[in-house]
């Protein structure tokens, strides 16, 4: 399923009528068409199905029914028979989590009581209202719903600078995602279920580890190339993790259809065309940026309909560009396939690039997410409490306080804590169109890379290992690092690491702000210039101009998301309460 939205019932019945009906428009707007209404007696809402197909995303059995967004696998079943499985067996609150695979947003009413859980990492997107009155997988919906609106400071900067708020944070303060370890009753009296989720415990390193986590991505790929009948599209970059999953999907039998984005002298595209050539098989080559030319007077209807493609905001640039992000996007899931991405194969690897020792909460916020100029920032910004409030955020998420975190409870904060920030953003947007699988994103299948030693997490050490045990012909060739996943890491490529690993957390910190500091101001180019960002925002940026100096801005990343907020918010109007 795409999507669902679900509200209180209250005595004006007319108010009830116009939350669902402006919730639909704004469904509608993101691009659904069919609405499959539900109730109880205490809330109604409705389920869409994906925009452009996949598997039965509503089942009902008498009085009980269930709706689930985004694509779940129970007991390795998809579609009407998982839901309905699941619909027999669930006991709320839920956490048989070895019988389910996927990122979706669930709802189960049953025993005239409505509950919503997430998948284990709660990466496909639910947000909801402080009262908890409206629920609903549509940050939009959620946001017209609300008679006023405030901005989260926190929640700006680290979207910024980082590209999506970390933890339950999002844009505004009264727009709050469900966070992984809560789940909700929806009655009279609605109420948050606390549920831990505990990752295993440690265990020593052996052959028979690394052969566990070649058995759970076979079985993770080939359900879904089951459940697909092999229709699936997959990317292939220079990477190791695109190269990685085409392997899987080979070692299933499954020939998908293969893409890579960027203009032909891209590393990525010249990796991707080699190897297609050398195998065989045809590559889609998309190039983003010469898909379209669009001009000035194009531009405020298509940077519309993207903003509502994307419910609002995006970790990528696909707001303002030229429509081929979003032709890119449904290219994918053409024809009901099934889209699989390499993404969060960091889960192999050294992703914050840490040293191999314990570590505060502080420090790490320090190394990874303080990328950022000062000068280019209001009095607004205090870096004491920016850091300390990602900190708690680490903390909470890890259900610690205040301690030194051993090395394997860091590695947990990539699936935890940046990859559901990062993909959950993504896997939304893209779920709403039909089948998304990210196979590395597998709460089973992170219990086991948790244990990775750090030798074997350098440069994708044990991955190059799965990889040539399981196509060593793809293993074979070059990738856009400059060596072949089926030998050791170039010289280079090692010792760029290692000083990135061990340079010092002050230098970490103040790197990105000397690096900005030696680019000479200039104006944004494309469509990030006056010529074409004049006709969709305020040049003068009156709301962002709080938090940032606009003018100071260098940074052509920093720009587009910090325009893209100054977007939202006229799309918010009146309603958003400045101080």
């Amino acid at each position: 399923m795409g999507g669902w939205y679900i509200t209180k019932v209250e005595p004006d019945k007319r108010k009830v009528l116009a939350r669902q009906d402006a919730a639909k428009a704004q469904f509608s707007r993101q691009g659904f068409t069919n609405f499959t209404p539900f109730a109880t007696k205490t809330h109604v809402g409705f389920a869409c199905p994906h925009i452009l197909g996949g598997p039965v995303h509503f089942a009902a059995k008498g009085d009980d029914w269930i709706a689930i967004a985004g694509t779940f696998f129970y007991r390795g079943r998809v579609g009407e028979a998982a839901l309905l499985a699941l619909l027999d067996e669930f006991i709320f609150p839920f956490n048989d989590w070895e019988r389910v695979d996927g990122q979706f947003a669930a709802i189960v009413a049953k025993n005239g009581k409505i509950h919503v859980f997430n998948d284990y990492f709660a990466n496909f997107q639910t947000f909801h209202d402080p009262l908890v009155e409206t629920v609903t997988t549509s940050f939009l919906s959620v946001a017209t719903g609300c008679p006023t609106l405030s901005l989260n400071q926190q929640g700006i900067y680290e979207f910024v600078f980082n590209a999506a708020p970390t933890g339950d944070d999002t844009i505004f303060n009264e727009v709050i995602r469900l966070g992984a370890n809560r789940q909700l009753v929806l009655n009279e009296a609605s109420h948050a279920e606390i549920v831990a989720k505990p990752l295993s415990e440690p265990r020593p390193w052996s052959q028979d580890h690394a052969e566990k986590i070649l058995s759970r991505l076979r079985h993770i790929v080939g359900q879904s190339a089951q459940a697909w009948n092999g229709n699936i599209q997959a990317p292939l970059t220079g990477g190791l993790d695109s190269r990685l999953l085409i392997a899987l999907l080979r070692d299933q039998g499954v020939k998908p259809h293969i893409y890579v984005y960027g203009p032909k002298d891209n590393p990525d595209v010249e990796v991707a065309k080699h190897i297609a050539r050398c195998e065989g098989f045809n590559l889609e080559i998309f190039d983003k940026k010469a898909w379209r030319h669009i001009e000035p007077d194009e531009f405020a209807a298509q940077v519309e309909q993207n903003f509502h493609e994307i419910d609002g905001f995006a970790t990528d640039e696909s707001l303002f560009d030229n429509g081929a992000n979003s032709h890119a996007r449904k290219q994918r899931q053409t024809g009901g396939a099934l889209a699989m991405s390499g993404g969060c194969g960091e889960i192999f690897r050294n992703f914050f690039f840490l040293p191999n020792q314990p570590m505060h909460a502080h420090k790490i916020v320090r190394a990874f997410y303080s990328g950022y100029d000062s000068s280019e920032l209001t009095d607004k910004f205090s870096s004491t409490a920016y850091e300390r409030n990602i900190a708690q955020k680490i903390e909470h998420t890890l259900g610690v306080k205040s301690e030194i975190l051993p090395r394997r409870r860091i590695e947990e904060l990539y699936p935890r804590f940046r990859g559901r920030a990062f993909f959950g953003r993504e896997i939304s947007i893209v779920g709403t169109l039909g089948g998304y699988v990210l196979p590395f994103l597998d709460f089973a299948l992170i219990n086991y890379t948790l244990d990775i030693p750090f030798d074997k997490r350098k440069a994708g050490s044990l991955q190059s290992e799965l990889l040539t045990k399981i196509d060593p012909h793809l293993a074979q060739y070059s990738s856009s690092y400059g060596h072949s996943f089926d030998q050791k890491p170039g010289f280079g490529h090692t010792v760029a690491e290692m000083m990135t690993v061990y340079r010092p957390n002050v230098l970490r910190k103040s790197s990105y702000a000397i690096r900005n500091k030696m680019v000479r101001r200039q104006e944004h180019e494309g469509l990030l210039s006056d010529t074409y960002l004049g006709r969709v925002i305020d040049l003068e940026f009156p709301v962002m101009r709080r938090f940032f100096k606009t003018a100071k801005i260098r940074n052509p990343l920093f720009y587009s998301r910090i325009a893209s907020l100054e977007y939202l918010a006229k799309f918010v109007g009146s309603r958003l309460q400045l101080d």
